[in-house]
């Protein structure tokens, strides 16, 4: 899963957009085990090209988890792991 990607991205945007989310689109990648080193939950993958925010990351031991804010910009965020946000754990198989 290669979520930095503008195809993916793109993806993502589409799917929140069928199904009405408009902002805070989380998609479980992280840096809860190393501050700056954001990886996807499940398979450990490390995502280095995020499209962040002005400000973004925070730097914050509290911030940990990432999401997609709003559909005005779909920028990256840290944010705390316990905010509430919409959560996207499969869009789908490109090769299918």
């Amino acid at each position: 899963m290669a979520v930095p990607s503008a195809a993916l991205k793109t993806q993502i945007q589409g799917f929140a957009s069928q199904t009405g989310v408009q902002s805070n689109v989380a998609f479980g990648v992280m840096d809860t085990l190393e501050e700056g080193q954001f990886i996807e939950a499940p398979t450990g993958e490390l995502f280095t090209d995020l499209d962040w925010q002005s400000g973004k990351p925070t730097g914050s031991t509290s911030n940990n988890c990432i999401r997609m804010q709003s559909v005005s910009t779909w920028k990256m965020e840290d944010v705390s792991c316990t905010s509430s946000n919409n959560f996207i754990c499969d869009c789908g198989d490109e090769s299918t």
